[in-house]
């Protein structure tokens, strides 16, 4: 299993089940050394993240499949690069950044 620390759409159970197909289980976390920012993608705004030495980003981390982490390479195309992180729990994901 993999996991994903998700920070914006990706905690919608909405988003969740259209990408996945159902709904995930997570627990929160904390994501220390980024911030929030914002990307615009035509006429949408989303969240991404940047590193911030004195930041710090609140979320969800969830456990996911490898072939579900693909479909969610996917959703998050190339404008969000995928990053190999340590949480404040001390547990390692993937998260989509800048």
């Amino acid at each position: 299993m993999e996991r994903i620390f998700a920070y914006g759409t990706l905690q919608d159970p909405v988003i969740q089940t259209a990408v996945l197909g159902h709904i995930l289980q997570g627990q929160p976390d904390t994501l220390h050394g980024f911030r929030k920012s914002t990307i615009t993608f035509g006429r949408a705004v989303y969240p991404i993240i940047v590193a911030d030495e004195s930041g710090s980003v609140a979320g969800t981390v969830y456990e996911v499949t490898a072939e579900e982490l693909v479909l969610l390479d996917h959703y998050e195309t190339s404008a969000y690069r995928r990053l190999h992180v340590t949480l404040a729990s001390g547990r390692e994901a993937w998260v989509y950044g800048e």
